[in-house]
């Protein structure tokens, strides 16, 4: 029995263990790689038809049991050949669902969730003119928090705020809703569904991530809540396996659900998730796909937190600031532009500057460790 990994990585598949066989698809020059219990295959473009093709020439004789993806961008085309295939997994309308916004969003108001509408930009001024609660607009397949905008009832310039979106033909407007962020990670089976940690999420103005922390500040009450909404709401949407992604609000009216995925977290989460439970999302969704048991690691920290550090516009960056006191908490550092560059803001999420992930027992130790990184990083910026 082999499964197909679209657009894997060495990462991923250093995770999988062994027994798995594996077909590895990936978009580069066209190339063939076989062995015994792995097959690599290497297409110009990774679409439907060059799959079916190449796995129905070269591929034949092999028994397929499962098509997954640990890639948004291949999440849908997966679930379709899984049904092709006749496959038992998450259905096409379940990965629509979590991957197209207007989808999520449609379902998420039709179930009393979430206030949100679909609009040509050449509408949105009268749209925002029209309402009177303040609300989310952001592009219909947007990623990395680009083009976010918050829209304050009486308070925002309704003109200069349409005019960003210009560019755009439509737009998802939706109810802002206030109070702390949050997100879950959760691995499903066979429609059963496992809450693995939260994080608390946050931001800055233009919803760019800045940071995440785990497991965040919360009462028992709240855990139980948000364990409680979370799996009514992959339910919902009828997830049946793997790991997901989903993205809450707590205010004091309750549990918010923005968004799902149904795949890991961005943003190091996956780092969080290992460092503080043991269990590595991926490998133990490889395990599962494997049926084979899976042993989380041992713990390393009760407490672990990713932060991001973006300098202002137009200061150069000299070079990493040494931190050298602070290596007994770091799991990794990550640094995205070159000593001398000048730099530019982030408009997504893509575009952040620097980030580090670091571990400790007790949780304000944790916070107060990430927050001298980011201040040795801050120093390495000189404004002229």
């Amino acid at each position: 029995m082999w499964v197909v990994i679209i657009g894997a990585n060495e990462a991923i598949l250093r995770r999988a263990p062994r027994g798995l066989k594996i077909i590895d698809i990936r978009q580069t020059k066209e190339h063939f790689v076989f062995r015994d219990d792995y097959i690599q295959i290497g297409l110009n473009a990774i679409t439907y038809d060059a799959i079916t093709h190449v796995l129905g020439a070269y591929c034949s004789k092999l028994t397929i049991c499962k098509f997954v993806s640990f890639t948004e961008g291949y999440l849908l085309l997966a679930a379709k050949l899984n049904e092709c295939y006749h496959l038992r997994a998450n259905s096409v309308s379940c990965v629509q669902r979590l991957c197209d916004k207007e989808a999520m969003r449609h379902c998420l108001a039709e179930h009393f969730i979430m206030w949100s509408k679909l609009t040509k930009v050449s509408h949105l001024q009268s749209l925002l003119n029209s309402i009177n609660f303040d609300v989310i607009v952001k592009p219909v397949d947007g990623f990395g928090s680009r083009l976010i905008g918050r829209y304050f009832v009486g308070k925002t310039d309704t003109e200069l705020f349409v005019r960003k979106y210009q560019e755009l033909e439509y737009v998802l407007v939706e109810e802002y809703i206030h109070g702390d962020e949050y997100s879950v990670e959760a691995l499903s089976d066979n429609g059963q569904h496992k809450i693995i940690a939260i994080t608390k999420k946050f931001i800055d103005a233009d919803f760019i991530e800045t940071g995440h922390i785990m497991p965040p500040k919360l009462d028992d009450a709240s855990y139980s809540l948000i364990i409680q909404k979370v799996k009514e709401f992959l339910d919902l949407v009828e997830l049946q396996e793997g790991p997901s992604h989903t993205e809450i609000i707590i205010n004091q009216t309750g549990v918010h659900i923005v968004e799902g995925h149904s795949r890991t977290g961005g943003d190091r989460i996956v780092s969080l998730v290992r460092l503080t439970t043991g269990v590595d999302l991926i490998e133990a969704y490889l395990h599962q796909l494997a049926h084979i048991a899976y042993t989380p690691a041992a713990i390393k920290a009760k407490f672990a937190h990713v932060i991001f550090t973006n300098f202002v516009e137009g200061a150069t960056y000299v070079k990493m600031p040494d931190l050298q006191d602070y290596g007994d908490y770091i799991d990794e550092i990550e640094i995205n532009i070159s000593p001398g560059e000048c730099v530019i803001r982030p408009e997504c999420s893509a575009m952040r500057h620097t980030m580090a992930v670091v571990y400790a027992n007790d949780f304000d130790e944790c916070v107060m460790i990430a927050h001298k990184i980011r201040n040795q990083f801050l120093t390495q910026a000189i404004v002229e």
